[in-house]
């Protein structure tokens, strides 16, 4: 082989090696200009469009856990679940109406309510069935003094006596007098409305059921 030849064949080898290591040059097909774009600033494509960080919904569809969203005294008591998560209503929830502190899984066991979805369970036993007074509290735990613990509160009419409005009182869960007595078959939270106060109820039962987007 001449030296002209071997030079030839050498230089050949080293820009097969150097493509090599290089990933095969800037000209290589196999990679789209997207997959380069991501590369270099470090972005993926997951196909999904971001959230809207505006989106917002009725008011009723902003919590973050169960609440009463109507009753029927002596009859049913129904939550409704806002989350985007399934609830697991089991899992330590529990009414009180002092003198009486009956755990949700103790009316109905076993009840998981979907996202957006509601579940009526029996009125507890004892409870009043008095429709011009009474109250109604729905706690994540049975720590009955502490306002973070307790999820929602209602009262109508008269109230009820001993109370635990005063709980409800400390974080806002509940402002003002009681809403008036129960005068339709049930009492109902209004839709978009915190359920913070006599005007966010209706006492005739007429409003229609709550909905989220």
């Amino acid at each position: 082989m001449s030296l002209r030849v071997a030079v030839r064949c050498g230089l050949a080898l080293l820009g097969v090696l150097i493509g090599a290591c290089d990933g095969g040059g800037a000209d290589d097909a196999s990679v789209s200009d997207d997959a380069r774009a991501a590369a270099d600033t470090g972005a993926v494509d997951t196909g999904v469009e971001p959230a809207d960080a505006g989106e917002t919904g009725p008011a009723h569809c902003l919590g973050a856990d169960l609440f009463i969203e109507a009753f029927e005294p002596g009859t049913s008591v129904t939550l409704f679940n806002p989350t985007a998560a399934p609830i697991d209503s089991s899992d330590g929830y529990v009414f009180c109406q002092q003198p009486i502190y009956p755990s949700v899984a103790s009316l109905e066991a076993d009840v998981v309510i979907g996202p957006n979805e509601r579940h009526v369970f029996p009125w507890p036993s004892g409870f009043t069935r008095n429709l011009d007074g009474g109250e109604i509290a729905l706690y994540r735990r049975g720590a009955f003094l502490d306002p973070e613990s307790q999820l929602d509160f209602i009262c109508w009419g008269t109230g009820h006596s001993p109370s635990r409005k005063n709980v409800a009182e400390m974080d806002g869960d509940w402002i003002g007098d009681c809403a008036g007595p129960i005068t339709g078959a049930s009492m109902r939270r209004l839709p978009d409305t915190e359920g913070g106060g006599a005007d966010d109820y209706d006492v005739t039962g007429v409003a229609e059921p709550l909905a989220c987007p």
